[in-house]
């Protein structure tokens, strides 16, 4: 073993001493089924990769538990070390086809977040449907918001999905649609062919009979996405309200009760603020997460907890880093705070 790599070693145990009593809550969104002919996305993750991340969990001794569970650690002021918690967002059809028996095979509990309004049909969110129309686009440049895209290589179409999405999250859920509906028409195609082509199984949702099996598993439970994943910063009161209730009360008549909550895109100040977070406090939910990153520790508020994205191109490497302590060293906290954590176990 050379010195380096010894040292970085030593490091990595020594982010995971001072961070022992702190927990992550990993997000997930989409794991791809092998050969998905799909430009890489970040939120759309390769099966393979995501085995070897639950494998590394499971081999590594990871107390690996349900958001309840550690809603209960929280309230206990207690958070056992290396405990890990694991979420899915929007729904997919492949969290059920292809996580699920991976998630089953390491016997690791999981919370995927519903965005109701998709459950069981066939419309997607726009994401996916930027993702289709690039993929299956005829024409060899798009233009969006006065820039020329070109679309005919893989790098220029994840090159113009990045553009495309930067661009989505400065505008709001009308305007958006009527982009796509630009979109799909410069592109020569229609909805319907990009439902029924090969890649829309890939990147479709669940129906409620495929979310009722998965809660009768006793591994998966499910919170509250909103019912169509908008920015409730972008919506009235009246509609933001409307979302984030309407969404509890389809879950709980469809497999129980819903305490739980995930802001869609999740950036505090950017696509929720403080109103929306006593909406979804006064809807009734007890747990509610953004996209903010960060670890839990025991004093931690379980109405906004952080949490740390896994996405596409996370190696078992870099998974290991950032379970030993890299998500937490990355935030932006004074060195003698952590340091607090050998004697405390919270970073404030």
């Amino acid at each position: 073993m050379s010195t380096s790599t010894g040292l970085t070693a030593l490091k990595r145990r020594m982010k995971g001493f001072l961070c022992r009593h702190e927990a992550l809550i990993l997000t997930y969104h989409s794991i791809l089924p092998a050969g998905t002919a799909l430009f890489p996305i970040a939120h759309h993750l390769d099966g393979a990769l995501f085995e070897g991340q639950m494998r590394y969990l499971a081999e590594e001794g990871f107390n690996c538990v349900s958001l309840e569970q550690l809603a209960r650690y929280i309230a206990d002021k207690r958070i056992p070390p290396r405990t890990v918690v694991l979420t899915f967002d929007d729904g997919f059809y492949n969290n059920y086809s292809v996580a699920f028996p991976i998630l089953q095979r390491y016997n690791i509990p999981a919370t995927i977040f519903l965005a109701t309004g998709f459950i069981g049909g066939s419309k997607l969110a726009w994401p996916e449907r930027v993702a289709l129309l690039l993929m299956l686009n005829r024409r060899p440049t798009l233009t969006v918001n006065g820039a020329v895209f070109n679309v005919q290589s893989q790098d220029d179409r994840m090159a113009a999905y990045t553009a495309i999405g930067r661009h989505f999250g400065t505008i709001g859920p009308d305007e958006i649609e009527t982009v796509l509906a630009d979109l799909l028409q410069q592109a020569g195609l229609t909805l319907d062919e990009l439902y029924a082509s090969e890649l829309y199984q890939a990147l479709r949702f669940m129906d409620w009979s495929q979310v009722a099996e998965l809660a009768r598993s006793g591994l998966i439970n499910f919170g509250s996405h909103t019912v169509n994943h908008r920015r409730l910063i972008y919506l009235s009161p009246e509609d933001a309200q409307r979302e984030i209730e309407t969404s509890r009360q389809m879950i709980r008549e469809q497999v129980g009760e819903c305490t739980l909550f995930a802001y869609p895109h999740g950036r505090r100040d950017k696509d929720f603020n403080e109103s929306h977070a006593s909406m979804a406090r006064q809807a009734g939910y007890q747990v509610i997460l953004t996209a903010d990153n960060g670890s839990v520790n025991r004093d931690a508020d379980a109405g906004d907890l952080p949490r740390v994205s896994i996405l596409q191109g996370c190696d078992v490497d870099q998974f290991e880093y950032l379970l030993l302590g890299g998500a937490v060293f990355n935030q932006p906290v004074p060195a003698a705070n952590k340091l607090r954590g050998v004697l405390t176990g919270t970073v404030s």
